[in-house]
């Protein structure tokens, strides 16, 4: 579904418009839905170019686990079914087409080298360029309050959300722990959510987010469906929000950095867990401040970025030294064509 979304006329129009101008060295399909642009890069590079797949997350499993646990009507869960099965031929066929895989984690890296074991392949962490929090001391003054941001348009976040506000409904109310949801939340899902727990507060898009995370005493990554790295744990580091994770959703966090997280095996622990600490400023304090120092140097863009290129030089070598065996001439005019370049960054 996501794919058939890109592969539009003007899209191929445009990428046989761009191969025709110009020879480049490498072209990088980043993300899955992008795998329908295969054949016309193929048929239409003239100097057979170094392909590389940027994979953000081992979405086979994902998509399967999807179709597993929507409970909602016949026709759509059939739907999701064989949305995992075309999602399973894409990833396929990207693994067993590309010279580079370049993945978030080793845990989604392991199943897509599995599918070609002779695939050349990267793990490369995001980079952050976002706002950074400079110094942040946090006190009783903040509000007793979880705070989660993001956007709920995929089915995956959205049966996130439903299951932790279902679990949190008793615990947070109980121990009157404020819970705010900041980011998109579509309808009917949203009027039905705020109808079922009313004492959560649905902020929907803000203008200035570094607020909202400002009057929190705990970030959650609730996660338990669906694998792949999440960004927004580098954007409540870099605000200084201690992090209350499912062990599930931090695929790609080092141990150390998880030792300043709150984590625990499911939604109902980690519940559990934040009334145990929300009022343990010094500890949330001593977490946001370790967190911040460690994940300052492992999630840098310039030295993430050489990592990448570095990889790409090896790859265009191969394919050279490939060429040169073969008696067939290779062109590198130094640059590179990223068919997608309108994918959000945001997990």
């Amino acid at each position: 579904m996501v794919g058939a979304r890109f592969a539009t006329a003007q899209y191929r129009k445009a990428i046989a418009s761009e191969l025709a101008s110009t020879d480049y060295d490498v072209v990088v399909f980043d993300q899955y839905g992008m795998s329908w642009a295969l054949k016309h890069v193929r048929r239409l590079a003239r100097n057979r170019p170094v392909l590389v797949h940027v994979a953000h997350n081992f979405e086979t499993a994902l998509n399967e686990q999807i179709a597993n646990n929507f409970s909602g009507d016949f026709i759509r869960k059939r739907l999701l079914v064989e949305n995992a099965k075309k999602t399973r031929r894409a990833e396929q066929h990207l693994a067993h087409s590309c010279d580079l895989l370049v993945a978030l984690t080793e845990e989604d890296r392991a199943p897509l080298n599995a599918i070609n074991p002779s695939l050349a392949c990267v793990v490369l962490p995001p980079g952050y360029a976002g706002k950074k929090q400079t110094a942040r001391t946090l006190s009783k003054m903040i509000p007793r309050r979880a705070i989660i941001v993001g956007s709920f348009r995929r089915i995956a976040k959205q049966i996130n959300l439903e299951r932790l506000l279902e679990a949190a409904n008793v615990v947070f109310t109980q121990h009157k722990i404020e819970l705010h949801i900041v980011g998109f939340v579509p309808e009917p899902l949203l009027s039905r959510l705020q109808s079922r727990f009313p004492w959560v507060v649905f902020r929907g898009f803000v203008n200035d987010l570094s607020e909202e995370l400002g009057n929190a005493r705990v970030a959650l990554i609730p996660e338990e469906v669906g694998g792949g790295f999440k960004l927004k744990t580098l954007d409540y580091i870099f605000a200084r929000v201690p992090i209350a994770s499912v062990r599930a959703a931090l695929n790609g966090i080092p141990g150390r950095l998880q030792l300043e997280f709150i984590v625990e095996s499911d939604i109902a622990k980690l519940l559990d867990a934040i009334v145990t600490s929300i009022d343990d400023i010094e500890r949330l304090d001593r977490m946001q401040i370790r967190a911040f120092d460690l994940a300052e140097a492992l999630f840098d863009w310039d030295s993430n970025g050489l990592r990448l290129l570095e990889a790409m030089r090896s790859a265009i070598a191969s394919r050279t030294a490939e060429q040169s065996d073969r008696h067939v001439p290779g062109h590198y005019g130094g640059r590179l064509l990223a068919p997608d370049q309108s994918s959000s960054a945001s997990n």
